[in-house]
């Protein structure tokens, strides 16, 4: 039993978290900070505390599941208002195949 999460992340394979003598979670380190199940379980393990511990993060979990794509033949004006619409700062540029051919970012027009 402890109150230290830092202590029960690096020393448990899972940990329970209670409130009122009720079980709210019980889980894996990982799961809990990738998944509080409850609002309580995020407060109490802190809404940021996934970030203090990077080995827990994938690519999976912070990558764009559904990015903004369009073809080769766009014009910048073009892009640069779809990406506008979709309140995006990049476009994936793909071919007929939907092959990825390369990515167009607002940093690199602005050079």
């Amino acid at each position: 039993v402890t109150h230290d999460m830092d202590e029960a992340i690096k020393l448990g394979n899972k940990i329970c978290i209670m409130k009122d003598g009720t079980v709210l979670q019980f889980d894996t380190p990982e799961n809990i900070l990738k998944n509080p199940s409850h609002g309580f379980v995020e407060e109490f393990i802190g809404k940021n505390r996934i970030w203090n511990k990077p080995e827990f993060i994938k690519a999976k979990d912070i990558m764009i599941t559904n990015p903004v794509v369009t073809n080769s033949e766009r014009t910048i004006v073009q892009a640069v208002e779809i990406m506008k619409t979709n309140k995006v700062d990049s476009l994936m540029i793909v071919d007929k195949s939907s092959t990825l051919l390369g990515i167009v970012t607002l940093k690199g027009i602005r050079k």
